[in-house]
């Protein structure tokens, strides 16, 4: 199992730098708050994974993973 996930790893490594694409990883916090309430300030997180494709210099495809 050990070789296998390396050979994948090592597969999409190679593959990431030989091609366009461009992997990338999102991170955010957002934070909400009603107005006419009394309800405390909430807060939420979001993480997501990305790849962009480059077509041209001024043109590009971004697909999350």
């Amino acid at each position: 199992m050990k070789k296998l996930l390396l050979t994948v790893v090592l597969g999409l490594c190679t593959l990431a730098g030989f091609s366009q694409a461009k992997f990338d990883v999102h991170a955010g916090m957002s934070m909400a708050n009603i107005t006419n309430s009394d309800a405390d300030l909430k807060i939420g997180y979001s993480v997501g994974v990305g790849m962009d494709y480059a077509i041209t210099d001024m043109w590009a495809f971004q697909r999350p993973v």
